[in-house]
């Protein structure tokens, strides 16, 4: 009997209804493949884009009393007196005595416009603008580092206050730089979003690397080098890399002028 009939013959035996149940269970087993293989994908992809503004890594780095810090180079965020909800609240402009225009809370969307308008009106008083922000939207942070640089301004950052995430972009602004020696200054990644982001994880990506570069000429217009990003880059935006005094000096986030002695 050739093979051809022996496969005739087993097929003739076989209950039609068995056929359609191993049918059944192949269709099904195809199925549920195809639906894990389609969720691991969108996991994939939502590791890419932010899901609500408490995730979005542009939040700014309020200061968390937590020992386990992951740079263990240095621990000091029991430097910072400024009370958290101060610097969560959107940024404040005060002018001090002694010509100081004092930047306190969270860079917003139009905290650049908001400066802008704070120099139109006093910059005649103005020598210095101290900070003490834990960061926010980058465009902002950046078009404000911009206009100090342009208006010849210089920055502080003062004992006890805290400068993170975008925040030493405006720093870097300064003509000169100067910092307290208890002042806190930390960076992590950081990039653009619009409040309701819709983009593919290649957009978000692209995003990402155009800010980065955006971030790197910036720095290297203020005459800073920019290796002083490679911390962010290499830090998560949940964590901060605490940067040293001489970290600070050899980069140049320390500057006081030429001939001056930086502090």
């Amino acid at each position: 009997m050739t093979l051809g009939r022996r496969l005739d013959l087993w097929a003739r035996r076989v209950d039609d209804g068995a056929v359609l149940r191993v049918a059944f269970y192949l269709m099904l087993a195809a199925t549920i493949g195809v639906i894990g293989v389609d969720y691991y994908q969108r996991q994939q992809a939502e590791r890419f884009l932010p899901q609500s503004p408490a995730s979005r890594p542009i939040l700014p780095a309020v200061p968390r009393f937590d020992p386990a810090v992951p740079n263990e180079q240095m621990q000091p965020q029991s430097e910072v007196t400024t009370d958290p909800e101060l610097l969560a609240a959107p940024m404040t402009f005060d002018l001090l005595p002694d010509g100081v225009l004092f930047l306190r809370g969270t860079i917003q969307p139009d905290s650049g416009e908001k400066l802008l308008a704070e120099l139109g009106q006093r910059a005649e008083y103005i020598k210095t603008i101290e900070l003490d922000s834990p960061g926010g939207v980058v465009d902002a942070a950046l078009m404000m580092g911009q206009l100090i640089r342009d208006g010849d301004f210089s920055t502080s950052v003062g004992a006890g206050h805290f400068c993170a995430s975008s925040c030493p972009l405006v720093l870097a602004g300064g003509v000169t730089r100067s910092l307290d020696e208890k002042a806190v200054i930390g960076v992590h990644q950081i990039y653009a979003f619009a409040e309701e982001d819709v983009r593919s994880p290649a957009e978000a990506m692209s995003d990402a690397q155009s800010t980065t570069a955006a971030i790197g000429r910036y720095l290297d217009e203020m005459g800073i080098d920019p290796k002083l990003w490679f911390h962010a880059l290499e830090t998560p935006p949940s964590e901060l890399y605490y940067l040293t005094a001489d970290e600070m000096k050899e980069f140049g986030l320390i500057y006081a002028g030429e001939g001056g002695s930086a502090t």
